[in-house]
């Protein structure tokens, strides 16, 4: 299947289930807690046993390779992004069409940089992540995405830092790139 066929249909199934939930919820007895869906603890588990595994490789190969290994699985989640695909080469263009989803970015050309506020959450973005368990250096997979994100639309390297993060204790995940002049070989 298209990826960006699955994708869709992911998010549209998503949005779905979400809508169905919310009228649901809505008609309820708000004294009474909401019932959890049927296959909830699979998401407890695996976001249980994701922290583990993040803590085991940490611990096995270092945290300089742990974190080249968590930026190379976020360029590789960033890969599939239809923002991404839309808007080849078109820095304008993909700010505009991603701030429409919900985070606030600022582009400054004068200082080749971009700014990234995503917008206040509970939760970290991904749902492999538990806050409360995973250890913060999973926000390295956050930098890996950035840069990917970047490096791709503009053709040049970029260093991305991370300024705010919700497993960190922030309100929001924010991150400033900072566009170089340095070109990426031709792939």
């Amino acid at each position: 299947m298209d990826r960006k066929l699955f994708l869709k249909s992911c998010l549209s199934g998503a949005c779905a289930c979400a809508m169905g939930s919310a009228s649901k919820l809505a008609a309820a007895d708000s004294s009474q807690p909401a019932p959890q869906p049927p296959d909830a603890w699979r998401i407890k588990f695996a976001q249980d046993r994701y922290a583990k595994l993040l803590e085991l490789l940490g611990a096995q190969v270092g945290a300089e390779a742990s974190s080249r290994l968590l930026q190379s699985l976020g360029g590789y989640c960033a890969s599939g992004l239809p923002h991404l695909a839309r808007h080849p080469g078109d820095l304008e263009g993909f700010i505009k069409d991603f701030a429409e989803a919900g985070d606030k970015i600022t582009y400054d050309p004068e200082k080749k940089t971009v700014l990234i506020e995503g917008s206040p959450r509970e939760e970290c973005f991904c749902p492999l992540i538990d806050k409360h368990k995973a250890p913060k250096t999973v926000c390295d997979c956050s930098l890996g995405w950035q840069r990917h994100i970047y490096q791709t639309l503009l053709g040049r390297k970029v260093n991305v830092e991370l300024v705010e993060s919700v497993v960190r204790g922030g309100k929001r995940c924010v991150f400033k790139v900072q566009i170089t002049d340095e070109k990426l070989p031709a792939a």
